[in-house]
């Protein structure tokens, strides 16, 4: 599937199953479904997948400047909410782990590590380290989602790594009409969801 539809998809499953209450939680719960959906296709590597690696980085550097930006201007506290959290000392041998694994999951296979249930166990024990529940949870559903949905086409994914067998339901290609239909509705759900969230 393509990088905007991993990102509508399990965006809109981020919000349905986590319901965020506060403007706080709603932006960790963006921020962790973007950065957890779109992380596993770090694994690309012909030119056309460069490309899509770049706009990985980029849509990260610009999902933290965004909530960065958020911050100053509305004051949410997410940033003393990330640094009171109870294991706020380990928030560098997370960003460090965090950095190590996913550069040695950019030299696997496309869909093999990256795509796989022993990466996601990883990534969840690494955020476990140190940020808020709130950010772990929605990383998780984000990646999970993004696995999923690669699923559906012929590639199939590596998903009980280190066994190479591939899986894969062959319903679709990743960038024909099931992968426009999936973009739709979850950018549809998204909408619905924040007009749900506003009008509290």
């Amino acid at each position: 599937m393509t990088c905007k539809t991993h990102i509508a998809c399990s965006t809109a499953t981020s919000l349905v199953i986590i319901k965020p209450t506060t403007p706080k939680l709603l932006v960790l719960t963006l921020v962790g479904s973007v950065v957890g959906s779109i992380l596993p296709d770090i694994d690309t590597y012909n030119s056309e997948s460069k490309q899509i690696l770049k706009k990985i980085i980029l849509t990260t550097t610009l999902t933290i400047i965004l909530a960065t930006l958020i911050e100053y201007k509305f004051n949410l506290g997410l940033y003393k909410y990330l640094v009171k959290s109870p294991n706020s000392n380990n928030i560098t041998i997370t960003s460090i782990l965090f950095l190590v694994i996913s550069i040695i999951g950019s030299n696997t296979n496309h869909r093999s590590f990256m795509h796989s249930i022993l990466a996601l166990i990883i990534f969840l024990c690494i955020l476990s380290l140190s940020l808020p529940i709130i950010i772990v949870k929605t990383f998780t559903i984000a990646m999970l989602s993004h696995i999923l949905l690669d699923l559906l086409n012929h590639i199939g994914v590596t998903i009980f790594f280190p066994f190479k067998k591939r899986l894969c339901l062959d319903l679709c290609d990743s960038n024909g009409l099931i992968n426009n239909l999936l973009f739709l509705f979850g950018t549809f759900f998204i909408i619905i969801e924040l007009i749900i969230y506003l009008s509290k």
